[in-house]
């Protein structure tokens, strides 16, 4: 992380957000899927560290994949609650001080 601050900040970069995990599940896991909580949240929790040893102050999560063994029903209910949670420890550490997202 510090090489990261130094290096943008010697070349005049400001880093405004980044992805807390991949698109696909492959980093952090999938928000949909209720089994991929645990790594979708010690994911984020790394992400928000890392935020914030660099300066940035947004970050972007997405919904992951479609689990074809859930209904879509079922994948709504895991995603909320994962985005709920995000969306607490996010509020906590004050990294996105304004989510652009509130959690409902």
């Amino acid at each position: 992380a510090a090489s990261v601050k130094k290096t943008a900040q010697d070349c005049g970069i400001t880093i405004n957000d980044f992805s807390f995990g991949g698109w696909d599940g492959s980093i952090g896991g999938n928000p949909t899927n209720e089994a991929d909580h645990p790594a979708y949240f010690e994911q984020i929790q790394k992400m928000l560290d890392f935020a914030n040893a660099i300066g940035c102050h947004k970050g972007i999560t997405t919904s992951g994949m479609t689990q074809k063994d859930l209904t879509a029903e079922q994948m709504n209910k895991n995603l909320r609650t994962a985005f709920g949670k995000a969306a607490e420890k996010i509020q906590t550490d004050k990294v996105n001080g304004e989510p652009d997202h509130k959690a409902s």
